[in-house]
């Protein structure tokens, strides 16, 4: 499914700050139109879903290439560390908050039911 935007939680923009990373935030009408993992999670769960930089070439083709390890490895798991750390502190308190405030747009059940009436109408 297409990834459902959402705003960066304030521990993310914290942790990019901290880190001296510069980055867009997502706007009203932003779309994107891959259809991941990612995207069938947002539909579940609070998902951001973020980008680095450090390589060139088409993402999953063959002229896809890492030319700066430091942008495409480090940065991004020193954010992801960072970002974990300050949703974890206070016994989970900002993490807490995000997932109690968070409207799915599918419970587990109701994902479950949607995938099957897909696979349903493909075998058709």
């Amino acid at each position: 499914m297409p990834i459902l935007p959402r705003e960066a939680d304030e521990a993310l923009i914290e942790a990019a700050n901290d880190l001296g990373l510069d980055y867009r935030s997502v706007q009203k009408g932003d779309f994107n139109n891959a259809c991941t993992d990612v995207g069938d999670l947002s539909h579940l769960l609070p998902i951001v879903n973020f980008t680095f930089k450090g390589f060139e070439g088409k993402l999953h083709g063959a002229d896809f290439k890492i030319t700066d390890p430091e942008k495409a490895y480090i940065l991004p798991a020193k954010l992801l560390a960072l970002t974990a750390y300050k949703l974890l502190r206070n016994g989970g308190e900002k993490a807490n908050e995000i997932k109690d405030s968070y409207m799915p747009f599918f419970d587990k059940e109701s994902y479950i039911q949607y995938i099957k009436n897909i696979t349903e109408k493909k075998a058709d």
